[in-house]
């Protein structure tokens, strides 16, 4: 490399280097535009997923609070009741998971989304049809609500991760063509057009000596056809 080729790139000065520098240059210029569009983008779905996500650990708070009354209500009228659902699961877990696949600004985002499965019977509703039927099954209805907030929670603290996984690798770049690339290509481009002047410069000289030379070879020329003349 030669002086100052850290802060440049090492090119021959020609008129065919200095278009693809400025092509270069212009693709870069537009690529961190897009770069930042994209970022922007994130950077609001990242604020919008935070609010949403704190809002529903304050709802997920009150739900726990809500399910451990509701527990302790069953368990109060009707008794320990732990043995009789075990026994009415069944083979087959009655609530699934879907995952699906969003993209936001470029970058798939898994959206978990909860299925109940109501083709098998449910034998669970048949506990405590002897006391405490009704308190069980607002317990049951109090849990699903609360299964429901973590899975909208999990898909939450999900997508937060990978946006702002995406968004910090997207700065970078930004910053990089902003503060790296761009400036190395436009230092490279004023280097370039500048040895060109230069180049003109010492050709124009060149010419004009030339010319120079040729006018005082005529000269010469017709002076000795003078003196020759003037001898005959």
């Amino acid at each position: 490399m030669e002086s100052g080729g850290k802060d440049r790139i090492n090119v021959y000065p020609s008129r065919v280097a200095l278009t693809g520098m400025r092509n270069r240059l212009t693709l870069s210029e537009k690529g961190a535009n897009l770069l930042q569009k994209r970022a922007d983008a994130l950077a609001f779905h990242y604020r919008a997923k935070s609010n949403k996500a704190l809002r529903n650990i304050l709802e997920m708070q009150l739900a726990v609070k809500k399910a451990r009354i509701s527990m302790a209500e069953v368990n109060f009228i009707a008794g320990n009741q732990n043995h009789q659902i075990l026994e009415c699961v069944g083979p087959s877990a009655r609530l699934q998971l879907k995952i699906n696949i969003k993209n936001i600004a470029g970058v798939k985002l898994l959206d978990f989304e909860e299925i109940l499965d109501t083709t098998g019977t449910d034998r669970s509703r048949l506990i405590g049809l002897g006391r405490g039927a009704e308190r069980l099954n607002r317990c049951r209805i109090v849990f699903r609500n609360l299964v429901t907030l973590i899975i909208q929670q999990a898909t939450l603290r999900y997508s937060l991760k990978v946006i702002d996984k995406t968004l910090s690798a997207t700065n970078c770049r930004i910053n990089g063509l902003k503060n790296v690339v761009v400036p190395r290509l436009q230092r490279t481009i004023n280097h370039i057009i500048s040895e060109l002047d230069e180049e003109e410069r010492e050709e124009h000289f060149r010419r004009k000596k030339i010319q120079i030379k040729k006018r005082f070879a005529k000269s010469m020329e017709l002076e000795q056809r003078r003196r020759a003349l003037a001898i005959l």
